[in-house]
């Protein structure tokens, strides 16, 4: 929790050995980064919370943005930590190939049943103390997003197996062609 006056510490172990050593120093309403040697000043700013209270953000120094996470690595000419949007970094799912989509958002349905996440074995049963009707709209929803994947999952197959076949009939010369092109040349 960030309080003025407070002192987190923060080690990154990479197999075995201390790779980096960062000290982050709150103040009133900023805050000072120490990674390395380098030093930055951040600003940080309060938001009221719904029951009371305050959130505690970084300002992003280079968009001006509120965060709850800045990230980067002292480096020159420029703000060092800054927030997700500046440093272009995506969350995995962002990266994630659009046909497992619907196999991971079923299989995250299956687990939520308290099941197995593989799609093999049968639909889990519901659960103790959960309406009928939630069970049955979450199955519906899984055996949908399921058919969605298998439908991609055979495109893709099809697909694989066009271009596997078009590959072998420009390999596979009948001897009357081999012949036609050997007298050509």
């Amino acid at each position: 929790m960030l309080r003025p006056g407070k002192l987190s510490w923060v080690r990154e172990i990479v197999n075995g050995s201390r790779r980096g050593l960062l000290s982050f120093l709150a103040g009133e309403g900023e805050g000072v980064i120490n990674i390395a040697g380098h030093r930055q000043w951040i600003v940080i700013e309060e938001t009221p919370v719904h029951l009371g209270g305050a959130r505690p953000w970084f300002r992003c120094p280079r968009c001006s943005r509120l965060a709850a996470k800045i990230y980067g690595s002292p480096r020159a000419g420029g703000p060092a930590f800054t927030c997700r949007s500046c440093k272009r970094i995506a969350y995995p799912s962002q990266n994630e190939d659009k046909r497992y989509l619907s196999v991971r958002r079923a299989q995250r349905i299956r687990e939520r049943l308290g099941g197995s996440p593989n799609l093999t074995l049968s639909f889990p049963p519901k659960p103790k103390g959960m309406h009928w009707t939630t069970y049955d709209r979450a199955h519906a929803t899984a055996m949908a997003l399921e058919q969605r994947s298998l439908a991609s999952m055979a495109a893709t197959v099809e697909k694989i197996r066009r271009r596997c076949a078009a590959r072998a009939e420009r390999l596979i010369v009948s001897p009357q062609e081999g012949a036609k092109t050997q007298r050509q040349r």
